[in-house]
């Protein structure tokens, strides 16, 4: 697509995650490649968030929820979100000590201040309007609560036009592309304060399926070589960001 790209707004964004969720895998069913560099990128995650055990803790857009069932097993208190009724259900399998929840990022059923942390896995550039979920997680911690997001990094976003609708529709549902600066800003926008911001994932060593056939070292090795690849040659996959209340 060109610059005359219009802005995408969902019909029905609810509907569009329902059926979303009727394709959620669960983690262990996924090929070997896709689950090795999943279970990477969810580990880098979690490390910089620091979760700890008992800790009340939000997986926005849970998914088939691997995110939840990884807190879980820290002893992190999980509550996960999601628009997929069917996909909780496929969580719950994956987490039964996870709590789940029917929900919309847009409107979070929790009280204020009544959650120590959350998690937005891969969930930013789904949003039509990131800002407003932001500002309802943030209304929802504790001060001094904290908040992990994941996005892809510098994503050329690809277009297909939507044989249903004859519109010019993004690959995978993403309506955003995100560097520092942008996700940044988006934070300290909704009144968070950023602690840490950094890449990872060597879209190179991807390629050369680096992940799937380094399972069995350890998690230090692995962020060694993934960032001595990100320093050198750039080409990072993805983009995280700690923050505060």
């Amino acid at each position: 697509m060109s610059r005359l790209e219009p802005p995408v707004l969902y019909s029905d964004y609810k509907h569009h995650y329902e059926i979303d969720g009727e394709t959620q895998v669960p983690p262990d069913d996924l090929p070997p490649a896709r689950r090795a560099e999943e279970a990477r990128r969810i580990e880098f995650v979690l490390r910089l968030g620091g979760f700890r055990r008992g800790e009340r803790v939000l997986d926005l857009g849970c998914g088939a929820g691997w995110v939840s069932r990884e807190l879980s097993e820290r002893g992190v208190r999980v509550l996960g979100l999601d628009l997929s009724r069917r996909g909780l259900r496929t969580a719950g399998t994956v987490a039964p000590e996870a709590a789940f929840v029917f929900g919309d990022g847009y409107a979070l059923p929790f009280k204020d201040e009544s959650l120590d942390g959350a998690v937005l896995s891969e969930v930013l550039e789904h949003l039509a309007h990131p800002e407003d979920v932001l500002r309802e997680v943030c209304r929802t911690l504790r001060p001094g609560g904290k908040v992990v997001v994941s996005v892809p990094y510098r994503e050329k976003i690809r277009w297909t036009l939507c044989v249903h609708c004859n519109r010019f529709t993004p690959v995978n549902a993403h309506l955003h592309s995100f560097d520092e600066g942008k996700l940044s800003h988006l934070l300290s926008e909704v009144g968070l304060k950023l602690i840490s911001l950094r890449v990872f994932s060597s879209r190179i060593l991807g390629v050369l399926g680096f992940a799937r056939w380094t399972s069995w070292a350890p998690y230090p090795l692995w962020r060694a070589v993934d960032w001595a690849f990100v320093s050198c040659f750039g080409r990072a996959g993805f983009l995280v960001a700690l923050a505060r209340r």
